[in-house]
């Protein structure tokens, strides 16, 4: 199950605290790291990515995280490199009952890449969040074509923004509303 979306920071942190109202939650980072405990926020307010500019050139790259209930412990899956060192990989794997949440946001050229909350598991917790979360989406955002797009992000888009799942897609592949000239 995904969603994808195109928000800015303001746009998304509407929507998580739709959520954390009906259920607290926590958002921990999915990234490889050397320790085995990965960094964790309770709200999506001190989420510190959400202001930062994208930091790469397609939105599926970006920053992202798993979305759990606030008392659930998120475990890294433990890997062991050629070099006989360890890293722990933070992502659905290990851990069924999340969802993960893909911020896209501003690029530094102006465009705005999409975001994405989607799970792989069929975790009744899994699909709950979820289902929040697209909720949430639902009431906040507006559909156009196959995407859900945020107040601001649309405002962003009206006044010029390309709204692109990447920085190096032609153009023509940028959101578009569909055309009202059918043949």
């Amino acid at each position: 199950m995904q969603r994808h979306f195109y928000a800015l920071p303001d746009d998304l942190l509407a929507i998580l605290e739709l959520v954390e109202a009906r259920q607290p939650v926590r958002y921990t980072a999915t990234k490889t790291i050397e320790a085995s405990i990965a960094d964790s926020y309770l709200a999506g307010t001190t989420i510190p990515t959400l202001w930062q500019p994208a930091p790469f050139d397609s939105g599926v790259a970006g920053t992202s995280y798993l979305v759990t209930p606030r008392d659930s412990e998120v475990r890294g899956r433990r890997i062991v490199l050629a070099n006989g060192g360890i890293r722990y990989a933070f992502d659905q794997l290990n851990n069924p009952d999340t969802v993960e949440l893909l911020t896209g946001g501003r690029h530094t050229s102006g465009a705005i890449l999409h975001g994405r909350i989607a799970t792989c598991t069929d975790s009744p917790i899994s699909k709950k969040i979820f289902e929040l979360l697209k909720g949430a989406i639902g009431k906040r955002y507006r559909r156009i074509n196959a995407f859900w797009v945020g107040p601001n992000a649309e405002a962003a888009w009206r006044q010029g923004a390309r709204l692109t799942q990447s920085i190096s897609s032609p153009h023509e592949f940028d959101l578009r509303e569909a055309s009202t000239d059918a043949i």
